[in-house]
């Protein structure tokens, strides 16, 4: 006797991310969300807010409870998260999978901004479970849920600018850069930038107070539009740093931070009437600058091709292809317009203020002048840039102590040493500067000139290799022509 046969119907294979997303935010999602680091985190944090809210529950929303609730928060938010990016990329060289990776035919901004993805998803899974507890806390009294909110956003967008610059600088090997970036960062920011920005802006300083003002409001969308500006170009420097050398990256961040400036300025101008748009602007072409002065030179055929249009782009390649040689003709052109701005915008229109002003500019050149005399052939220009302005800020912060201690003695040391990070310090520290300006001026612009006037001519031999690549190409299209005719 036969059976009849059963006919099974073949399994539809399953999914847990659909096929439109990035390949590279796949993998980093399915392998973040099983790090025991990822998954302690959440575990943790859900565990004191519980006991945050149980103990707000039982003190009627008490002060204390509420800091304990962000400090918890933020330490998450600020610290652990980002902590995840330090080896972002590093690890993907140190294990030479980056080929592996490339081979998929994704781009190195592809794959920089799916690892910043990943990693900013799971940031999204631990602020959306805080959420009720949010709530929670508003309904036991003592808690203004709109300030709340707007708190959480500017936790979450630092954690995004903290997560950017971690995987950004991921790319490079040494630890203490990218301890030394992210920690100048929380510093600059929390101490001085957004301070600063609100105290203009007349906002009160801080989240609680003048909220409802609308200069309060434009200064709040002005960090939001920095940070996004800081994100974008911290991921470009680690895809430009993972990507080979012939890919062109630097044309599009020295025009997008140059068009970034002059949005700000014009929005300064016509519309806010305030001095923290300038000061933004500045800072946006102030990155531009430090990536452009300590590139790495490329002068291969792919990147100089795209400039053999007509006249106009083949001078424009001088200042937008990647390489510190073209660096120093593009802060050429754009530091005397940036300065004007900054001079009569922000700055008193006098003596004082024009010293400032050449002071900000030469203090971020002069380490090219130590650079180039001892250490011209380095491949880590960047590490050396930052460790000689760490240091210098240290002799400038000595100085100012030995100036309120022993007035005589801290006087001799600024007369002594007047490199502009003294200048820019004892500006608002002492009073020998601004009895004496034209002496730190003509101090200021003698870094200043120096510090262009060196790199320059180490970089004649560079523009001459460009030259001679434009010829060749030349030579080469004409070649071509005459051939298909």
């Amino acid at each position: 006797m036969t059976t009849p046969s059963t006919t099974t119907k073949p399994s539809i294979p399953t999914s847990d991310f659909p096929d439109r997303l990035s390949p590279m935010l796949v993998k980093e999602l399915r392998q973040g969300l099983r790090t025991s680091l990822f998954t302690s985190s959440f575990i943790i944090l859900q565990i004191f807010m519980v006991f945050t809210v149980l103990i707000g529950a039982a003190g009627g929303g008490n002060k204390n409870t509420s800091q304990f609730f962000w400090f918890f928060l933020i330490a998450t938010l600020l610290v652990a998260m980002p902590f995840r990016g330090f080896n972002a990329l590093s690890s993907e060289l140190q294990l030479h999978t980056m080929e592996l990776l490339q081979l998929t035919r994704l781009s190195a901004w592809r794959i920089t901004l799916g690892k910043w993805t990943a990693l900013m998803s799971q940031t999204c899974l631990l602020v959306i479970s805080v959420l009720p507890y949010l709530v929670m806390r508003y309904f036991f009294g003592g808690v203004d849920l709109i300030q709340e909110f707007l708190a959480l956003f500017f936790a979450f967008l630092g954690s995004a600018l903290l997560t950017a610059l971690a995987v950004g600088f991921s790319a490079y090997n040494s630890v203490l850069l990218r301890v030394g970036i992210i920690f100048g960062t929380i510093v600059f920011g929390m101490s001085g930038l957004i301070p600063m920005t609100f105290a203009f802006a007349g906002g009160g300083g801080a989240l609680g107070g003048g909220v409802t003002t609308a200069s309060f409001w434009w200064a709040a969308g002005g960090i939001v539009f920095i940070a996004l500006y800081t994100m974008y170009f911290a991921l470009d420097i680690g895809a430009s740093k993972i990507a080979p050398r012939a890919e062109n990256h630097a044309t599009r961040k020295r025009l997008i931070s140059t068009a970034f400036a002059c949005i700000l300025s014009l929005a300064g101008f016509f519309f806010i009437h305030a001095e923290w748009p300038y000061i933004f602007a500045v800072l946006a072409i102030a990155l531009a600058w430090l990536d452009a002065l300590t590139e790495r030179p490329a002068t291969f055929p792919s990147v100089i091709r795209p400039f053999q249009k007509n006249i106009l782009f083949s001078t424009a390649k001088y200042l937008l292809t990647p390489g510190w040689h073209t660096g120093i003709l593009y802060f050429i052109c754009t530091a005397p317009i940036v300065a004007s701005i900054f001079y009569y915008q922000v700055m008193s229109p006098d003596l004082v203020g024009l010293t400032t002003t050449v002071s900000m500019v030469a203090f971020v050149t002069y380490p090219l002048i130590f650079i180039h005399l001892f250490v011209p052939n380095s491949k880590q220009m960047l590490g050396l840039y930052i460790l000689i302005q760490f240091c210098t800020l240290i002799i400038a912060s000595f100085i100012t102590g030995a100036s309120e201690s022993i007035a005589k003695i801290g006087d001799t040391l600024y007369y002594c040493l007047p490199i502009p990070a003294v200048t820019l310090i004892g500006l608002n520290n002492s009073n020998v500067i601004e009895d004496r300006p034209l002496y730190f001026l003509f101090s200021s612009s003698a870094f200043l000139i120096l510090s262009l006037l060196i790199p320059f001519w180490r970089a004649r031999p560079l523009y001459k290799q460009m030259k001679a690549c434009d010829h060749k190409l030349d030579t080469q299209t004409e070649f071509e022509a005459n051939r298909l005719l």
